[in-house]
C-alpha cells in the first residue's frame, strides 16, 4: 500500500489477545491501527511506538466514540463482555446486553455518522449453538444461541444489520470457535491449566469432531475482509478447515509445550456419567461433543483460504510471542 492512501483501522479490545495479534497482522499487510482500550489497557511491547492508542474506550451505553474515529477508514470491533467464571454481576444477562448489543451499536452509529465504509463485527459460532449433530454448522443456518454471551452476539448482529440498511455502513460478521494460541484465554487457557496439572486425563478414547481456528488464520482473515468487495454484508464461519477430536487436540498443546500427558481410555458413556453426577453437563458438551464449522461460504465468496490447518500446524501456532 502507498503510505499516503494506508487505511486506518480502529481495532477495539487492541491491547487482548485477539486485538493484538490483529493490530499486529494488520501493520504487516500495510495498514495504519489504532487501538482503542479501557482506562487500564496497555499496549504490548511489539505494539509500542507503532500504533495510536485511544484510551478510556469502555462498553458503555453513554460512550462518545467518536475522538477514536476520526480519520479512520474501516473498525473492527473485538471488544466484548465475555464469558466471566466466576460471576459476581447481579445482573450478568443485562450486563452482556449492555456491553455486547447496546455499545456495539453506539459504536457503529457513530461510524456510520462519520462515513465509515466498513464496520468488521467479531461474534461468535455460539449464535449457531453449542454442538452440531448430523452436520456442521452454516452460515445461513437458523441461529439458536445458548448462553446470555453468545444471544447478545446474536442480537448485536440483528441491530447491525438493520443500521447497515438504513445507514449504508457495510458491517461484516465473523464467527468464531475456540480461537488457540499462546497465552489464549478462555477455554483454551482452562484446558492448558489442566494439562500443566499432570493429571491423567480420561479422553484416551475420544474421537468427537470439533472446529478449533488458529489466532493467526483468524486474524488473516479479519484483514482480508476488511477490502474485500464481496464481504460486505455477509456472517462469515471461520475455522482451521480442518476438525480434530478433544484428544487430538489436547496432543497438540502438550506437544507444543513440550510437555507428556497421559489419556486413559476411559469409555464415552461413562465419561458422561460422570460428568453429569458432577453437575458438569456444560463441560462435558465442550469437551466431548461434536461442533463442526463448515467455511465453504467463507472460502467461496472471498477466495481466502486458511494460512495454517489441521493438527500437525498447533504446535507451531501455541508457541507464537507477539
Amino acid at each position: 500500500m502507498s503510505s499516503k492512501k494506508r487505511p486506518l483501522v480502529l481495532v477495539t479490545g487492541g491491547t487482548g489477545f485477539l486485538g493484538s495479534a490483529l493490530s499486529k497482522s494488520l501493520l504487516e499487510k500495510g495498514f495504519r491501527v489504532r487501538v482503542s482500550t479501557r482506562i487500564q489497557g496497555k499496549l504490548p511491547s511489539c505494539l509500542e511506538g507503532k500504533v495510536d492508542l485511544a484510551r478510556g474506550f469502555d462498553l458503555a451505553e453513554e460512550t462518545d466514540w467518536n475522538d477514536a474515529l476520526v480519520g479512520v477508514d474501516f473498525v473492527v470491533h473485538c471488544a466484548a463482555r465475555v464469558h466471566v467464571l466466576k460471576e459476581h454481576s447481579l445482573d450478568p444477562e443485562g450486563d452482556f446486553l449492555r456491553e455486547n448489543v447496546t455499545s456495539t451499536l453506539r459504536l457503529a452509529s457513530q461510524a456510520a455518522d462519520l462515513g465509515i465504509s466498513r464496520f468488521v463485527f467479531i461474534s461468535s459460532i455460539g449464535v449457531n449453538g453449542g454442538v452440531t449433530f448430523d452436520k456442521p454448522f452454516r452460515h445461513d443456518d437458523a441461529p439458536s444461541p445458548v448462553s446470555p454471551y453468545a444471544h447478545s452476539k446474536y442480537l448485536a448482529e440483528k441491530a447491525l444489520r438493520k443500521l447497515s440498511k438504513e445507514t449504508g455502513l457495510e458491517v461484516v460478521s465473523i464467527r468464531p470457535p475456540l480461537i488457540y494460541g499462546k497465552d489464549a484465554p478462555g477455554n483454551f487457557s482452562q484446558l492448558t491449566r489442566l494439562i500443566d496439572s499432570k493429571v491423567p486425563l480420561p479422553f484416551g478414547l475420544l474421537n468427537n469432531k470439533r472446529s478449533f481456528v488458529s489466532v493467526e488464520n483468524i486474524v488473516d482473515f479479519i484483514g482480508h475482509s476488511l477490502t474485500n468487495d464481496k464481504a460486505a454484508g455477509e456472517v462469515f464461519l471461520i475455522s482451521d478447515g480442518k476438525d480434530v477430536s478433544t484428544r487430538q487436540f489436547i496432543k497438540a498443546i502438550s506437544h507444543a509445550n513440550r510437555q507428556s500427558v497421559v489419556l486413559l481410555p476411559v469409555p464415552l458413556f461413562l465419561l458422561k456419567v460422570l460428568f453429569l453426577v458432577l453437575g458438569k453437563a456444560g463441560v462435558y458438551e465442550k469437551l466431548c461433543g461434536n461442533l463442526q464449522l463448515d467455511i465453504e461460504h467463507t472460502k467461496s465468496t472471498t477466495g481466502w483460504r486458511p494460512v495454517t490447518a489441521g493438527e500437525g500446524s498447533m504446535a507451531k501456532h501455541l508457541l507464537e510471542e507477539c
